[in-house]
C-alpha cells in the first residue's frame, strides 16, 4: 500500500502529503509531512500514540468473528478441502482489522489450531471464513493480542466500521 501512495505523489508535483487519523475520544490528529518521511513519522506516531488501555481497564472489545468453512472448492486446482491445512472446518477465529489494502483478501485472524488447544495467529485467505458477525469479546487473550497489535478496540467507531465490514463480507 505505501509503494501505491509513492506511485501516486510521484506523478504529483506536491512532494507532500496530509497524515491525518483519528485519536481518543473522537479528536483528529492531522500533519502534513514530506513524502520521503512518510514511513518514519507514520511508525513513530503509531508507537507514540498507541497507548492501549490496561488489561484491567479494558473489560472487552468489539470483533469481527467468523467461522472457518466446512467445505470449499479451491478453483486453481479443482479439488475440495476440509477447513485449512492449520484450522478444522467450524472453527471459531477472530479476525483483524484490514492490514494491507488487499481488499480484506488475506487476514489475519486468532483461532485454535486443528492440532492442538491453543490458540494460534495465522495470516489466512478470507475466502476460507464465512458466518461473518459482530461480537463482543472477553476472553482476556484475545483481547490482549488485539489491543498490542493494533487490533479492534471497545470503542464505538470500532463497532460501526465492524457492522459495515460484516454487511459487505456476507455478501461476496
Amino acid at each position: 500500500m505505501l509503494n501505491f501512495f509513492r506511485r501516486i505523489f510521484k506523478r504529483s508535483q506536491d512532494k507532500y502529503v496530509l497524515l491525518k487519523f483519528e485519536l481518543d475520544e473522537g479528536k483528529v490528529y492531522q500533519e502534513r509531512i514530506k513524502l520521503e518521511d512518510f514511513e518514519d513519522r507514520v511508525s513513530y506516531l503509531q508507537q507514540h500514540f498507541h497507548q492501549p488501555k490496561s488489561l484491567e481497564d479494558l473489560k472487552f472489545i468489539y470483533c469481527l468473528v467468523g467461522n472457518i468453512v466446512e467445505d470449499g472448492l479451491d478453483k486453481n486446482q479443482n479439488k475440495g478441502f476440509k477447513g485449512t491445512k492449520h484450522f478444522s472446518p467450524g472453527t471459531k477465529v477472530y479476525c483483524y482489522p484490514p492490514r494491507w489494502g488487499d481488499g480484506y483478501e488475506r487476514i489475519k485472524v486468532i483461532g485454535q489450531h486443528r492440532k492442538s488447544p491453543r490458540l494460534v495467529t495465522m495470516v489466512i485467505p478470507s475466502k476460507h471464513v464465512t458466518n461473518w458477525r459482530l461480537k463482543t469479546v472477553y476472553n482476556p487473550f484475545i483481547i490482549k493480542e488485539m489491543t498490542e497489535n493494533f487490533g479492534w478496540t471497545d470503542k464505538e467507531s470500532d463497532k460501526e466500521r465492524i457492522s459495515e465490514m460484516v454487511v459487505w463480507l456476507n455478501k461476496t
